[in-house]
């Protein structure tokens, strides 16, 4: 859809049935967490609470929807959980696009009684894949000179 005008998405949404959530020029926060879950709203949603997982957050900025935005690339230092590094589990990131200070928290007070389909868009991406385990093979314990060969 990049290059799509206000008057062809309105139209796309007519013949679609779908409806643009953003308008042009809107102002959009942007919030990358990092967790072993795939699912972000695991444990309800002890991923948003920065007290007990401080390190979760790792991007948040504010932007205007458009389309016909520049995209722009951002470099950020994870640090990687004991627990992936052990071939235990999964690293994914978790990135929610929200109206101007909508958090994307369903849990949180501000958040009560709110339709946040119509305020918050996430998507959760895989990145590092969790390594087969490795197959052990035990070895066969025959006497040469009494057991016959299989």
């Amino acid at each position: 859809l990049q290059g799509t005008s206000a008057k062809q998405s309105n139209e796309l949404a007519q013949i679609s049935g779908y409806q643009q959530v953003f308008k042009e020029g809107e102002l959009l926060d942007v919030h990358v967490y990092i967790s072993t879950q795939a699912d972000p709203y695991l444990h309800e949603g002890r991923m948003f609470n920065a007290s007990r997982n401080p390190d979760a957050l790792i991007y948040t900025n504010s932007t205007k929807f458009g389309w016909n935005v520049v995209t722009e690339s951002v470099t950020v230092n994870v640090t990687m959980p004991d627990i992936v590094q052990r071939n235990k589990s999964s690293l994914f990131a978790h990135v929610f696009v929200c109206r101007k200070g909508v958090s994307p928290n369903p849990w949180a007070l501000s958040n009560r009684g709110a339709n946040l389909a119509m305020h918050v868009m996430d998507r959760s991406v895989d990145l590092t894949r969790r390594l087969p385990e490795k197959q052990v093979v035990k070895a066969i314990k025959r006497n040469l000179l009494y057991d016959p060969v299989p």
